[in-house]
């Protein structure tokens, strides 16, 4: 007997194919993949009846909606960093000229500082990647504890199952030997000592009849 075959398998698929995008770097794709497994662990939660089950299932779907707004963030800090390369070449193409020798020259501070800007958005960069990471890892445990938990689900169910079974047949079984056993007790015949004990009065009789004669 299978237990929430569909929307969960669907939800796992989803879940590899949003991975498989956002390093890609597909994001909208991604974020809409997580959205489907989202609705599908929604479903699957309305399916089961099992309260450890369902509470696996409402934290991934918890994740999924988590991950559709780091997506975001990175999404958006990908358009920015997008639309400030054109920006770089310039700032390049300054520091070949005269001033922008002279510039460098009057302040080597400023110069040795503006390569450093990169590093800060690097350091984020390996935040989010961080956090995806760790978010990939716990999906990855919640869907072993699923997969345990429906198992261990079905076991139960079936054994429920069998032992009502059992209790209703075990319920028949009495109803059915009564009628048999009463009909046995009427039939057997009387014990030997009774038709002894009959006989003994009579013999009475007939020596008080001997007596009054």
């Amino acid at each position: 007997m299978e237990v929430l075959p569909n929307p969960l398998n669907r939800a796992h698929q989803r879940g590899r194919k949003a991975e498989r995008l956002l390093a890609a770097g597909e994001y909208e794709e991604a974020i809409s993949c997580h959205g489907e497994a989202a609705d599908l662990l929604m479903e699957a939660m309305n399916l089961t009846q099992c309260e450890q089950a369902h509470l696996s299932l409402e934290l991934q779907r918890n994740s999924h909606i988590t991950q559709q707004r780091l997506i975001r963030e990175q999404q958006k800090r990908a358009r920015r960093e997008a639309k400030s390369r054109p920006l770089r070449p310039a700032a390049t193409g300054e520091r070949d000229t005269p001033g922008g020798e002279r510039d460098a020259q009057l302040h080597p501070a400023k110069a040795a500082v503006a390569p450093l800007a990169p590093c800060s958005g690097g350091r984020t960069l390996k935040d989010d990647k961080t956090r995806l990471e760790e978010q990939q890892t716990t999906i990855a445990d919640l869907r072993k504890l699923v997969d345990f938990l429906l198992t261990e689900n079905e076991k139960l169910t079936c054994e429920n199952l069998r032992l009502q079974a059992e209790n209703a047949q075990l319920r028949k079984e009495p109803l059915a030997d009564t009628p048999s056993l009463s009909s046995e007790l009427w039939n057997q015949p009387l014990p030997a000592q009774d038709s002894q004990t009959q006989a003994v009065p009579a013999q009475w009789r007939e020596d008080e009849a001997g007596e009054d004669a």
